[in-house]
């Protein structure tokens, strides 16, 4: 099921991108790999730790080329690092999201096995004589 903005970008033409692609592919590629009692939230949470330690680390990587770069190179380094920066920012906003999200999974799950429980154990009650 799409959602109204997505199903509106494939009317006027637009596809998504490679890196989009690249991501359902790793973790679908994760899910099939992940063992049978990891949920698909923390295979997710999994997937998002990875991407916000590659963005840390090239982030590392271009506050050290703008220290060594010249006058020149500094302005577009600069913006590079604000481009990263608000990237591992929105990264980080996802991965709180997932979390939260994977909380409520595991509390409503526990809530349904309790109850099927408390329901097995009431028709047991009713059942003996």
């Amino acid at each position: 099921m799409r959602t109204e903005p997505e199903a509106a970008g494939r009317q006027r033409g637009a596809t998504s991108s490679a890196a989009d692609q690249d991501g359902y592919y790793a973790l679908n590629v994760d899910a099939r790999e992940a063992p049978a009692g990891e949920s698909l939230f923390e295979v997710a949470e999994r997937l998002i730790n990875s991407e916000i330690e590659n963005a840390r680390q090239l982030l590392e990587r271009l506050w050290s080329m703008r220290k060594n770069a010249n006058a020149a190179n500094a302005g577009s380094l600069g913006e590079l690092i604000e481009r990263q920066q608000q990237k591992l920012n929105a990264l980080r906003s996802k991965e709180d999201h997932i979390h939260r999200l994977s909380e409520l999974s595991r509390r409503l799950l526990q809530d349904q096995q309790l109850g099927r429980n408390e329901l097995g154990s009431l028709r047991k009650e009713i059942s003996s004589p």
